[in-house]
Parts: C-alpha cells; sequence; structure tokens
C-alpha cells in the first residue's frame, strides 16, 4: 500500500504527477503576480524576479505562462529556460520556443526572433519573455530585443547574487519583484489545501507539526513540501493517524543522519 492509499487520498498531494502542478497563490505570489500585471499593462520593458533556492519562483513562472490572463493587451506569454552554454544556444532556445519555424543557425534565430515578435506587433499582440534561470548571456540578448520593439515586456528570474550582473547589462533600472519565503499563515495554507485537493481532511497534519515543518523549512517552498510528503510517508510507515511533530522530528533527524 502506498503512503497516499494509507492516507486515503486520490493523488500525491505535493509536487509535479503525470506533468500536473498544483498552484499554491501564498502573499509573495499574490503580490509578485499583482507586479507582473503592472510591468505588462503599463508596457515596461524588463522586470527582474528575484528569489533563492526553494523559493517556488519556477513555479510562480509555470503558474503565470499557462493560467494568468492580462488586462488591457492580447499578451503572448512565452516561457524559456535562461540556461545555455553559448549565445547561439540561447538564441535556438528562445527561437524554437517563440518561433513557427525555427533555425540551428545563430544569425537566423535572431532574425526570426526579431520577425516573429514584429509580426505580432502589427496584430497588436504584446510579447512576454518569462527567462528562468537568466544569466548575464541572456541579458545581453534580452537588452537588444526591448531597445528595438517596444512590444516586449522581459521577465528574468534569478537569485539575488546574479541580480547585479544582470542589472548592468540591461541597464537603465528594471522593475524589481522580490519572492520571499512564506510566512507561517502561507504554509499552513499550502499543507492544508494541498491535503484537502487530494481528498484528505485537511487536520492530517496537526498545527503543531506544521509549525515545526515551516520552522525546518524556513518558509521555502520546495522544502517544506518535500518535507511534508516525507512526513506523510514516514507516518503511514508508523501506522499513525495524525502527522505530529514527533513525526516531522524523526525525518528531521533521519535526513540530518543522511546528510553526514
Amino acid at each position: 500500500m502506498s503512503y497516499h492509499e494509507y492516507w486515503r487520498l486520490h493523488r500525491l498531494p505535493f509536487g509535479q504527477v503525470n506533468g500536473r502542478e498544483d498552484f499554491y497563490e501564498g502573499t509573495s505570489q499574490r503580490e509578485a503576480i499583482a507586479r507582473l500585471r503592472f510591468l505588462v499593462g503599463n508596457a515596461r520593458s524588463v522586470g527582474l524576479l528575484i528569489g533563492g533556492p526553494g523559493s517556488g519562483r519556477s513555479s510562480l513562472l509555470r503558474h503565470v505562462s499557462r493560467n494568468v490572463l492580462w488586462s488591457g493587451a492580447i499578451v503572448d506569454t512565452i516561457l524559456v529556460s535562461g540556461r545555455c552554454d553559448s549565445q547561439a544556444d540561447w538564441l535556438h532556445q528562445l527561437s524554437t520556443t517563440l518561433c513557427a519555424d525555427p533555425t540551428l543557425h545563430s544569425s537566423d534565430a535572431w532574425r526570426r526572433i526579431c520577425d516573429t515578435i514584429d509580426a505580432a506587433s502589427r496584430q497588436d499582440v504584446y510579447t512576454c519573455l518569462l527567462v528562468d534561470d537568466a544569466t548575464n548571456l541572456v541579458a545581453e540578448s534580452i537588452s537588444s530585443l526591448i531597445n528595438r520593439s517596444r512590444h516586449v515586456t522581459a521577465v528574468l528570474a534569478c537569485n539575488t547574487e546574479t541580480a547585479g550582473g544582470l542589472v548592468h547589462r540591461i541597464g537603465g533600472c528594471p522593475l524589481r519583484i522580490d519572492l520571499p519565503h512564506w510566512a507561517l499563515s502561507d504554509s499552513a495554507g499550502f499543507i492544508r489545501q494541498s491535503i484537502a485537493d487530494s481528498g484528505g481532511e485537511p487536520e492530517l497534519f496537526n498545527d503543531a507539526a506544521i509549525v515545526r515543518l515551516h520552522e525546518l523549512s524556513e518558509g521555502r517552498v520546495a522544502t517544506l513540501a518535500r518535507l511534508a510528503e516525507l512526513s506523510l510517508l514516514a507516518g503511514a510507515g508508523s501506522r499513525a493517524t495524525q502527522i505530529t511533530p514527533e513525526i516531522v522530528e524523526a525525518i528531521q533527524d533521519e535526513m540530518l543522519v543522511a546528510a553526514a
């Protein structure tokens, strides 16, 4: 019997399952989405989405690319990874995502990217580029794009350490959108909603267990989800009836031993 069957859940409550990903809109996510709407709605050229490891930055970008509706304009939202080995690699990635007819040659890729954006603008379609894990190399290319077209908004997602380099290469003063770690109320809401959406009892984790999970994860979304999942697994193994702080502590002890 799997742990989600033990807890009478109809699916795994945390993370992606068969390509499906639930999204919990905590306080920091709501504020970030509002600022992204301001950025696009006011035709601002570029913004930085800054969040450290486990902040939920990538899941926020996936949610925005699939589900967020922009007001006042028709927007083509493109999500692309900024991880690349060279300028040619980056241009190929962007053209493959953006263009109907991508090419391997970097000069052709740049031309087709520009042509695609220009063609969209002639139809009053705005292009919003969401670039996850943006690098300095990517920022230089984005700077060229936003300087040649007023119909592009770029959102460069990065961590605090790399933000300064991106700003230097973009120039100007991009809108800064921070994605801080969750408060306790957000962590509690995330755990309870995830369990309820999976068909379980919202109180499967007792209050003290949620507090301890929040403390251990420091409000980092990815870490919180992983610890909660491991707690369910451990609780099922010990045939518990509810997740308690003791179960959470046992998970923490096992993780410390494994890391030693």
